[in-house]
C-alpha cells in the first residue's frame, strides 16, 4: 500500500470579518474530503475530480457553518468567510493541485526546472482574488495534474510570488528565484 499526502493552505481575506476562521474551516473540509473519497472502497475517480469535489465540498461547509451561526449572538454570512485554497495532494502515481484564489504553486521538476501550476488566468484588475465562497466557483477552480514521477517538490505560497520568479534571465530584478529555488532544495 503506498501512501498519499495531502496539503492545504488557505488564506482568509483581510477585508473579510471572519476570514481567518473561514480559512482554517475551508483547509480542514478540504483534507478531510479529500481522504474520505481516496480511501472510499470502489472509488476510482481521476485526481482532478476528486480535487474539484473538494474544492465544492469546502465551499459546502463553509455555507453551512454561514447558516448555522445565524441563531448566534454574532451571525456571519458566507461573505464573511472569504477564503482562498490550494489543496496539494501527493500520491504515488500522480500528483495534483487545486486552486482558486491568487496563490502561486511552483513545481519543481527532477531535472531541477521550476513550471508554476494550476494558476488563475492573469486579471486586469489589481490586487483581485477569486475566493471559496463566490457564488461562481466551479467555473473560477483551477486544477492541474501531472505523474508522480516527474515532480521533485512542490512550494505552495498563498500570495506574494510573483510569477515572473521562474523566469532565470529576469536577474537582480526578481530576487524571488534564488529564494524560492532555495526552498524548492532545502533538506526537509
Amino acid at each position: 500500500m503506498h501512501s498519499t499526502t495531502v496539503v492545504a493552505l488557505a488564506d482568509g481575506a483581510g477585508s473579510a470579518r471572519r476570514g481567518r476562521y473561514g480559512a482554517e474551516l475551508g483547509a480542514l473540509s478540504a483534507v478531510e474530503s479529500v481522504c474520505e473519497q481516496l480511501g472510499a472502497s470502489g472509488v476510482d475517480s481521476p485526481l482532478g475530480d476528486v480535487l474539484v469535489r473538494t474544492m465544492t465540498e469546502a465551499r459546502r461547509t463553509l455555507q453551512v457553518a454561514a447558516a448555522a451561526s445565524l441563531n448566534d449572538s454574532d451571525p456571519v454570512e458566507t461573505r464573511d468567510l472569504r477564503t482562498t485554497l490550494t489543496v496539494a495532494v501527493f500520491g504515488h502515481e500522480r500528483v495534483g493541485v487545486a486552486s482558486v484564489g491568487d496563490g502561486i504553486q511552483v513545481l519543481m521538476r527532477g531535472d531541477g526546472e521550476l513550471a508554476l501550476m494550476a494558476m488563475a488566468p492573469d486579471t486586469e484588475i489589481a490586487n483581485h482574488a477569486d475566493f471559496l465562497t463566490d457564488s461562481d466557483l466551479p467555473e473560477k477552480i483551477e486544477v492541474e495534474t501531472c505523474p508522480a514521477d516527474r515532480v521533485e517538490c512542490l512550494l505552495l505560497s498563498s500570495d506574494g510570488l510573483d510569477p515572473q520568479l521562474l523566469d532565470r534571465r529576469a536577474g537582480e530584478r526578481w530576487p524571488q528565484h534564488a529564494t524560492v529555488t532555495a526552498l524548492l532544495n532545502a533538506p526537509v
